[in-house]
């Protein structure tokens, strides 16, 4: 017995994956219509409506599903148990192969690549049949699993006003002629009992996935085209200033909206976490000044982000407000004043104890209790801190502290941050800031 196994290349999924996470993700502000139920209104009967949504969802779903299912597959064996009376397996790998196939449709129409697309689905390569490769597909699969009784849509194969149904499929033990499976089926328009048979190749079906996700290199291509109109579209979009809002928090918040909308990713967190910063009042008036510092550094670090945004600049660069950092590394200011890491000392201390539970635990608790005590004597160093604060002042103050501790350490934060009274406690003289700046890592 013949059984059959698949090596389906996963790369160009990855590619497709690769080109989105780089700046393809101005794509998800596209809208891609979706048929969908409508609310029944008196005197209209309307089956389905086709209604806009962003395509951000369809995107992902399509992106997982594709890269899942061809790995499944490629651990698939068919045709290794020939005692079933339906072809199970055969089953399975054309549902799976389905969807794959309807996840690059979908993705072609999103990102317009309609007329190659229309090329793809009228080629006649594989199967060489009536209609094309692509209708013969859907009409194998409607006949084996989606309506077996009825499949009644596909004229170049069940002709028009008749339909086909199909009682089984079944592996051919000897597959003499070259085929692997048959389909027995019932044509209607010329008999009820007579039955007749749909011969299948499996490595037609696999051929025929193979070139469907070899196009997606057009749809990789459409991406990086949609690219360039996108930053040319936004880099005309005025983002507005900090002064224009009322308040500062009302500033982050509409910053944080143009950076997802604007294809960046990964770091929305830090948004919410500033806009819990400017928004939550210190009760005592001392902290207030040292928190100022903190504030004034995101700030200075968003000042970047803002520029950033809106150049649509990508890489390293002057908008990334890091002008001293290791060559290997990739951050941006407003990431390393969100998250002020110990990166010059390699044990484990109190400071690395608190990072860890903000990191893991915030907000609740904040800090377990147990562990308050040890922590506060470290926080005192730099703040007033009593453990008693609400969970929104505790997280300010401790932030405030691991800032004002970083601006003691050799670390990215401290290397990018100026020597200027409104960020830092303690100013350098100019022979100590040059010491210091002639040390930083080019």
């Amino acid at each position: 017995m013949k059984s059959y196994t698949f090596s389906f290349d996963i790369t160009k999924i990855d590619e497709l994956e690769s080109v989105l996470w780089n700046r393809g993700f101005l794509c998800f502000d596209k809208e891609s219509e979706v048929n969908v139920k409508p609310i029944p209104m008196p005197g209209k009967n309307k089956r389905t409506e086709r209604v806009p949504f962003k395509s951000r969802a369809r995107i992902d779903c399509a992106l997982h599903r594709m890269k899942d299912i061809l790995e499944y597959l490629n651990t698939m064996e068919l045709g290794y148990n020939h005692e079933f009376k339906q072809a199970f397996d055969f089953y399975e790998f054309l549902v799976y192969e389905c969807i794959v196939i309807d996840c690059i449709e979908s993705l072609a129409k999103i990102f317009g690549i309609k007329q190659e697309l229309s090329v793809l689905k009228t080629q006649q390569n594989i199967f060489h049949q009536n209609g094309s490769d692509w209708d013969y597909v859907e009409y194998i699969r409607s006949l084996c699993m989606v309506h077996p009784l009825e499949t009644a849509f596909h004229p170049d194969y069940n002709d028009y006003r008749n339909f086909h149904c199909s009682r089984t499929v079944r592996w051919d033990r000897t597959s003499q002629d070259g085929y692997d499976l048959s389909a027995i089926i019932y044509d209607p328009m010329y008999s009820d009992t007579e039955f007749r048979l749909i011969r299948l190749k499996v490595s037609q079906f696999e051929e025929f996935l193979k070139v469907c996700i070899a196009f997606l290199d057009k749809i990789i291509e459409g991406v990086k085209a949609y690219e360039v109109v996108g930053i040319e579209k936004y880099k005309k979009q005025i983002i507005k200033q900090p002064i224009e809002y009322k308040v500062y928090s009302e500033y982050i918040a509409a910053l944080s909206k143009e950076y997802n909308e604007r294809g960046y990713y990964n770091q929305e967190n830090c948004f919410s976490d500033f806009i819990k910063i400017f928004n939550t009042e210190i009760t005592d008036n001392d902290n207030k000044t040292k928190v100022e510092f903190y504030k004034n550094a995101i700030k200075l670090s968003l000042s970047y982000l803002h520029k950033r945004l809106q150049n649509m600049d990508e890489g390293k660069g002057e908008t990334t407000g890091i002008q001293h950092d290791y060559s290997y590394n990739y951050t941006e200011l407003f990431i390393e004043v969100h998250s002020p890491d110990n990166l010059g000392s390699s044990n484990y201390d109190i400071r690395d104890g608190i990072k860890e539970h903000l990191d893991t635990c915030y907000s609740f608790p904040l800090i377990p209790e147990n562990r308050m005590e040890a922590f506060k004597k470290w926080i005192a160093e730099f703040v007033n801190f009593n453990g008693t604060e609400n969970d929104s002042e505790k997280y300010v103050l401790i932030m405030t502290a691991l800032y004002l501790d970083s601006l003691n350490r050799n670390c990215t934060l401290n290397w990018n941050i100026p020597n200027e009274t409104i960020y830092r406690e303690k100013i350098m003289s100019d022979e100590e800031y040059e010491m210091f700046v002639n040390g930083i890592p080019q």
